[in-house]
């Protein structure tokens, strides 16, 4: 991508908030730790975040445990760095429809909504976590925007270690869910691995097809197709096919 991640997002966080200023928190850690207990399956961690100036307010002890990160260390500058770069553009794309989904509701029905999604992100071992993240508003500005949300981040990466990130509205209080939104795109990566070909080549090597059932299927020779698997490879630096398809289905290239 070639805008900044952090700078777009704060932009984001900063309309939900529809303010840019400091204002003192109004909850209770024991009102938190409520609300912790209800949402939260697994390993998990949870920090409160400030939207109207963007920054991680407190991080729970835990982040160590899931992340490997000490609490002090993880910032909303480190939290964007190590979040992977395939899912870069999900993750300000979903920040950007929740945003436009939260802009409708008055400050009492924002407090009935937490948003659910995953991505995945960095653990110090150089290892990625799947997390879902879910967020609660847990205090509006004077503005009548979400300020302070709740974000409970729980490790579901032997649940789900391949596929893109999913959106959800989760209603409390009788108002309706809203499960696996579609994710408005108005942030897109920089560049496609792929050719549009070669995105073709490799979907039907997923469904099962060979050089010559390719060749007669997509009118192109043995010899073309070949040539497009050897670029496959190496552009996404695997060393076969079966390497090749187990990577595009876990980085959800399809």
């Amino acid at each position: 991508m070639n805008q900044d991640p952090l700078a777009e997002l704060q932009k984001i966080w900063s309309s939900v908030a529809k303010s840019d200023v400091y204002i003192a928190p109004n909850y209770s850690l024991e009102y938190i730790k409520r609300i912790v207990d209800i949402f939260s399956v697994g390993e998990y961690y949870y920090l409160i975040f400030n939207l109207a100036t963007s920054t991680i307010e407190y991080v729970q002890d835990n982040v160590t445990k899931v992340l490997g990160c000490l609490p002090e260390k993880f910032t909303t500058e480190y939290s964007i760095e190590n979040i992977h770069p395939d899912d870069i553009p999900f993750f300000l794309n979903i920040e950007n429809t929740a945003m436009k989904f939260f802009s409708q509701f008055s400050p009492e029905k924002l407090m009935k909504y937490k948003i659910r999604y995953d991505y995945r992100i960095k653990h110090t071992n150089g290892k990625y976590v799947r997390i879902l993240q879910q967020i609660y508003t847990i205090q509006t500005s004077p503005e009548g925007g979400a300020l302070r949300v709740l974000d409970i981040h729980t490790d579901i990466t032997h649940l789900k270690p391949t596929g893109r990130p999913v959106l959800s509205f989760i209603g409390l209080d009788g108002e309706p869910s809203y499960i696996d939104v579609e994710i408005q795109t108005a942030f897109k990566p920089s560049k496609e691995i792929l050719t549009k070909r070669e995105k073709e080549i490799l979907r039907n090597l997923i469904d099962g097809h060979n050089s010559k059932s390719l060749s007669d299927k997509l009118f192109l020779s043995v010899e073309t197709i070949n040539t497009h698997r050897r670029n496959i490879l190496r552009k996404t630096k695997t060393k076969n096919t079966t390497e090749v398809i187990t990577k595009a289905i876990k980085e959800g290239w399809f």
